[in-house]
């Protein structure tokens, strides 16, 4: 808290030093002792600055004194500030000469006490409120990111399925494929299919209207087949895997098992493939040794004359030393699987 006082206090001195200055006077004469003004000579102003709840604020007391520095009751006190409000703006001295008031303010200010024609003006500190503190700079933020850009709409397209049956085979059979194209995205209905049965990227089969084509697989393994479905400008692929098995073993025999033919006489050897499975009819590649010199000097052009059978007409010529043996001997090889069997035949020529 603190206080300021400014006390006027007029005349007294004079009135003090007057009765000292009487060092003399008559025993019977009584005694003068002045009495004071009921006038208002002095204002002196106490203030206490308001703290938490009441920050913001101060109390104000007048204190009205006479020229004697008597306090004065009932004398109507009059505040005015330059700043904030006052409340009351006037008030009436209590029995120890004091008006007061409360100013509420955002800053200290300046307070002015009246009565009569005496007045005295005191600066009053104000502690701010919570609430009238200035306010806090925004805290600064790093810039907001860019936005994404904007991804582009789906490009239209097929949803492609593709069903095999069956799904494994033996070497040299074949299998059915099914395709499925559900249009996506505004895509068109699918208008054609083109097809790779044997999964080597090239689509073999041209583009036609039918979702489903039967497929020969002759290699052993898995064959990646796929499908290619077109509407207009969108292009959708599908693919599904088909288990190839190899075939079963290949046997080969010649009729007539043995044989003593006739220098200079065509005879005909027949060779035939037999197999616990199924014999492809159309990929058998047929290779003769007609003088077992280990060389196949007949070979039978692809494609092969179709089905199991191979027959080969042999002239014998005169051998140096009679009688004297040599071997016939005939190759036949799957070229879709690549299954191989060897047939002979002994013949004696004399």
């Amino acid at each position: 808290m603190r206080f300021s006082r400014i006390r006027f206090a007029l005349g007294v001195a004079i009135a003090l030093a007057g009765i000292a200055g009487c060092a003399y006077h008559t025993p019977t004469e009584p005694l003068q002792i002045p009495v004071g003004s009921r006038d208002a000579s002095l204002i002196v102003i106490d203030f206490a600055s308001g703290t938490g709840a009441k920050a913001g604020t101060a109390t104000i007391t007048a204190r009205v004194l006479n020229d004697l520095g008597n306090t004065l009751v009932g004398q109507t006190v009059t505040f005015t500030t330059d700043t904030g409000s006052l409340t009351p703006i006037q008030a009436v001295t209590d029995k120890d000469g004091r008006a007061s008031t409360v100013l509420t303010a955002s800053t200290s200010a300046k307070v002015r006490a009246a009565t009569g024609s005496i007045s005295i003006e005191s600066p009053i500190a104000i502690q701010p409120a919570p609430g009238t503190l200035p306010p806090a700079p925004p805290p600064v933020l790093p810039p907001a990111p860019a936005p994404p850009p904007t991804a582009p709409p789906p490009s239209p397209g097929y949803a492609v399925t593709v069903v095999a049956s069956p799904t494994t085979v033996v070497a040299g059979n074949g299998a059915t494929l099914t395709a499925t194209a559900t249009p996506q995205n505004g895509a068109p209905a699918p208008a054609s299919y083109a097809w790779d049965c044997n999964g080597d990227g090239t689509f073999e089969v041209p583009a036609a209207p039918a979702n489903s084509q039967a497929c020969a697989y002759n290699s052993a393994g898995t064959i990646h087949s796929s499908v290619k479905v077109t509407g207009g400008s969108v292009v959708g692929i599908g693919t599904v895997d088909v288990t190839v098995l190899a075939g079963a073993t290949l046997a080969v025999s010649i009729v007539p098992a043995t044989y003593t033919p006739t220098i200079g006489v065509a005879d005909v050897f027949t060779a035939t493939v037999t197999s616990a499975g199924p014999v492809p009819p159309t990929t058998l590649q047929w290779e003769w040794d007609t003088n077992g010199d280990g060389t196949y000097d007949v070979i039978v052009p692809l494609p092969s004359p179709p089905g199991p059978v191979n027959a080969l007409s042999i002239t014998f010529g005169a051998i140096s030393a009679t009688p004297s043996t040599t071997t016939v001997k005939v190759r036949v090889t799957d070229t879709a699987t690549g299954r191989t069997a060897i047939g002979t035949v002994v013949v004696t020529v004399s």
